[in-house]
């Protein structure tokens, strides 16, 4: 019995005026974060087509091409590990907030 009542009190509500604020930066987060993923995989293909065509034409426009291109997906790839950094501790903010029972630092 008093094993049930040690459950339900974990899942008793809470006040918590910052969850959403706290949801809101998370959704800013995604918002950032799915766009660089999306680019992210897209560009290696374009990069490997740029190449491509380059060593079958000869054309230096898309060798030019193809460098630039493997600069921007450098800087798209760093900015989406900070941005999926920040994502990762986001969730278990996000779950510390809930009252998660697992979450170190919600337990007393």
């Amino acid at each position: 019995m008093a094993t049930i009542l040690t459950s339900a009190a974990a899942f008793a509500a809470v006040d918590q005026h910052y969850l959403l604020q706290a949801r809101q930066m998370q959704a800013l987060s995604f918002a950032v974060h799915i766009p660089l993923v999306c680019f992210g995989i897209a560009f290696p293909a374009m990069v490997l087509f740029a190449e491509w065509r380059y060593l079958k034409s000869g054309d230096p426009l898309f060798r030019t091409l193809a460098r630039r291109w493997s600069k921007t997906m450098i800087a798209l790839f760093a900015v989406g590990v900070v941005t999926g950094t920040i994502l990762s501790f986001e969730f278990g903010l996000i779950g510390c907030l809930r009252g998660c029972t697992s979450c170190p630092a919600s337990r007393s």
